[in-house]
């Protein structure tokens, strides 16, 4: 998820279906709150509500070395570049365990 182009509100249309998302971040919790309203031709209204779950790169980091991987870093995309708001990857490049003898 791109954060710097995140938009809380969208609206779309899809065929005849007008499609109204409303997102809201809670970023102490690391979830991502959306309402979805789907609006028919004749006006009837459907909503429905969602949560995703946003794991930012120092956490995945952590988790990563927390099942037992050591010296994570995090990049930004397959040519190295650092992690940035704009980033089109989140990659935790890590060491694995060394094999018990």
């Amino acid at each position: 998820m791109d954060l710097a182009a995140f938009r809380p509100h969208e609206v779309t249309r899809r065929g005849e279906v007008l499609l109204l998302r409303e997102s809201r971040l809670d970023l102490s919790r690391g979830l991502l709150h959306k309402r979805w309203t789907f609006v028919a031709p004749d006006g009837r209204r459907v909503e429905r509500p969602s949560t995703i779950r946003l794991y930012t790169p120092d956490r995945l980091a952590a988790l990563v070395e927390g099942a037992g991987f050591t010296g994570a870093r995090v990049l930004g995309g397959v040519d190295g570049r650092p992690i940035a708001l704009d980033s089109p990857r989140c990659i935790v490049v890590a060491r694995r365990p060394e094999a018990a003898p």
